[in-house]
């Protein structure tokens, strides 16, 4: 990217890192998305990534020691069409959540 180091106090993604992953050269391509994020987040800049992925699958790629930032995650019921079935936090079947990942710079 062309934007200068730490010109942005937030980044939201919805879909593009899922995307990524699902190309060619997808470890690659993801680790370059996340740098470039990374750089040019302000020292206590915010990258908020709404995800299909998992935490088993994505944290791996997020809580990395050359990123300095905090990394949370919450799980967000999907909507249902169906008014009989209702998805509660308390259900554990992952496939009926979005995934939002919080990642927070911390200042040098």
């Amino acid at each position: 990217m062309s934007f200068e180091d730490g010109m942005f106090d937030a980044v939201i993604d919805k879909g593009t890192f899922d995307s990524i992953l699902c190309g060619d050269g997808s470890g690659p391509n993801a680790e370059q998305m996340l740098n470039e994020i990374h750089r040019i987040l302000s020292p206590n800049g915010v990258y908020i990534c709404i995800s299909y992925g998992v935490k088993e699958t994505r944290m791996a790629y997020f809580h990395k020691k050359e990123y300095d930032w905090t990394v949370l995650h919450h799980m967000v019921a999907k909507p249902t069409i169906s008014t009989s079935t209702v998805v509660s936090a308390e259900s554990k079947d992952e496939k009926n959540f979005h995934w939002v990942y919080v990642m927070k710079k911390q200042p040098r």
